[in-house]
């Protein structure tokens, strides 16, 4: 799940909220995601 929501951070389509929807998680998980993709991870 958290390659799907990185591709879908990248396509800068969805809104936060609407990933965590669309991947069936929390927001502050998305978050998480989105923090260490901005770290390089």
């Amino acid at each position: 799940k958290a390659e799907v929501i990185k591709n879908l951070l990248s396509s800068n389509k969805f809104s936060i909220s609407e990933i965590a929807e669309l991947a069936d998680v929390t927001v502050e998980f998305v978050k998480q995601i989105e923090a260490e993709k901005a770290k390089g991870k």
